[in-house]
């Protein structure tokens, strides 16, 4: 099997429906495909058994490889039998978007189209919105087929804009319509090196910094040293919470025997979306999962940070008024609610 550099996990499946990175040997039953739905599709004329060989062999072949392909296109398949292909095309990693693309052969349509689609469409958002950490992603149809608008709808997709009379079908004009869905997932990753300056833009902003316990102005020297200290510790662990395609905080646990002690952010552009309580227990699930000696959480607060005095409370943390702060305790146990 084919694999694309850029992704870590090749295949995506819902149920019975499996997708995997596109095969050399489907090339030719797609081309079929292709010519038979050419009037729904950006193609001017049918395709040859040699324009396909060439299209493969110059183009598909190079995607495997490459850091940002332009397309990922995989072979779609129903109990291990082919029938469709698809994939994210037109892909914008700047900007964290892509089309979706997908067509299936043309003997299943009138059975399986809404089906298959629905199907599709799961794969490919966990593709995009989990694996590739994109923004969103969108269909881009002529008006010719109103079953697709239903597979959209049921997989709650937005009708976002429709181009009126934007192309011409065999001499008709016909409207193109624009149906998109948006990365709302959050999902905790491992900080890395190339978090750096993320990390040290966080760091320097002043908004955030009146909450810190250490109130000095930082260099970047300085921070690097700190910062890849904390990521080369094992007793360590650091998560950055993306959001819709986003970096928009960050969550750390200093282990010290069987306490982690926690210390989050949210970046100032967030910090009205209630990000505090999902940060905080997507933190500790992650962390439990990964150190299993933990029984207990801490965090100390400062007084004026009162937006996570009332999440630590809500989260039903014990609190203790100290000299400069307030500490928070729990045990971790089966009472505790992530």
């Amino acid at each position: 099997m084919e694999s694309y550099k850029v992704l870590k996990k090749q295949i995506f499946n819902s149920g019975d429906f499996e997708i995997q990175p596109i095969r050399f040997q489907d090339r030719f039953q797609i081309k079929r495909w292709r010519n038979a739905q050419i009037f729904h599709l950006r193609q001017k004329h049918p395709l040859s058994d040699k324009d396909q060989e060439r299209y493969f062999k110059e183009v598909v072949n190079q995607l495997y490889d490459q850091d940002r392909p332009s397309q990922l296109l995989f072979s779609c398949f129903v109990k291990n039998e082919l029938i469709g292909y698809g994939g994210l095309v037109h892909i914008n990693w700047e900007d964290r978007n892509a089309e979706i693309s997908f067509i299936m052969d043309p003997r299943l349509e009138s059975s399986h189209f809404i089906n298959y689609w629905v199907a599709m469409l799961k794969c490919l958002e966990e593709l995009a919105f989990v694996s590739l950490n994109f923004n969103k992603i969108y269909t881009y149809a002529y008006d010719l087929r109103p079953k697709l608008y239903e597979a959209l709808k049921i997989s709650k997709y937005t009708n976002e804009a429709i181009l009126k009379e934007h192309v011409y079908i065999n001499g008709v004009p016909k409207s193109v319509l624009i149906h998109s869905k948006l990365n709302n997932k959050k999902v905790l990753r491992k900080a890395n090196r190339g978090d750096w300056e993320l990390t040290y833009k966080w760091a320097k902003d002043p908004n955030i910094r009146k909450y810190s316990f250490n109130q000095s102005q930082i260099d970047l020297e300085n921070h690097l040293s700190w910062f890849y200290s904390k990521l080369s510790n094992e007793n360590s662990k650091y998560y950055i919470l993306c959001l819709g395609g986003s970096e928009v905080g960050s969550i750390r646990f200093d282990i010290i025997g069987n306490e982690a002690i926690v210390s989050y952010l949210i970046d100032t552009k967030y910090t009205r979306k209630r990000l505090g309580t999902d940060i905080i227990l997507l933190g500790i699930k992650r962390l439990l999962l990964e150190v299993g000696s933990v029984d207990t959480i801490v965090a100390s607060v400062m007084p004026a940070n009162v937006s996570s005095i009332r999440i630590f409370e809500k989260l039903g943390f014990k609190k203790e008024k100290l000299k400069q702060a307030f500490k928070f305790t729990k045990l971790v146990n089966e009472d505790f609610t992530i």
